[in-house]
């Protein structure tokens, strides 16, 4: 994404819980896609894995195990 986000500041509870956010927020594709979506997180939508989620980088430090295991207790 071309950005230089330290990780330890890439706080995510998902992108509609409103508790926890971190600076790049209001920039983040992924929220303003789920957001537009009415889905509480990216596991909630009927197209996930998308491109835009796979190309985010909190995605593939993590975010994807927590997303799989949201998706397999839907």
């Amino acid at each position: 994404m071309g950005m230089d986000i330290p990780a330890e500041t890439i706080i995510c509870d998902g992108c509609k819980a409103g508790k926890r956010m971190c600076s790049y927020c209001f920039m983040c594709r992924v929220r303003e896609c789920a957001v537009s979506r009415e889905v509480p997180t990216c596991a909630h939508c009927e197209e996930y894995a998308c491109r835009l989620l796979e190309a985010c980088p909190g995605f593939n430090a993590g975010g994807k195990e927590n997303l799989e295991a949201i998706r397999a207790s839907l």
